[in-house]
């Protein structure tokens, strides 16, 4: 799902071909994670002035990784588990909880209302 306006028609075929040929399903959940947060603001506004750092999703897993949110997550409740199939699945997991803290950042919110 992409949010973000595209005011160039050209370049919006060409970002739309580039998510069809994609093979890195990674890759597709930072996209989602990050167009879904500045909906009604231009690519080329997302790349001159995005900042990952002042992300509150983002920042925590620059300097701490899934664990970092996990923890974060603690204290709405979430308890930690001895095993993750992977990080990726720590990530969603600690995700689903933190939607109520960040609901302006974690959205759509049909993919976390059901899922924790």
């Amino acid at each position: 799902m992409i949010y973000a306006k595209i005011e160039n028609p050209e370049q919006e075929k060409r970002l739309i071909d580039e998510l069809k040929i994609s093979k890195d399903k990674n890759w597709y959940r930072r996209l989602e994670i990050i167009t879904n947060s500045t909906k009604g603001v231009t690519v080329k506004e997302i790349i001159d002035h995005y900042d990952a750092r002042k992300h509150p999703i983002f920042s925590t897993l620059i300097e701490s990784g899934p664990i970092g949110l996990a923890k974060e997550a603690v204290d709405f409740g979430y308890v930690m588990k001895k095993d993750y199939a992977d990080k990726c699945h720590l990530c969603q997991e600690a995700r689903n909880v933190l939607q109520v803290k960040y609901p302006d950042y974690l959205v759509p919110i049909q993919h976390y209302r059901f899922l924790y």
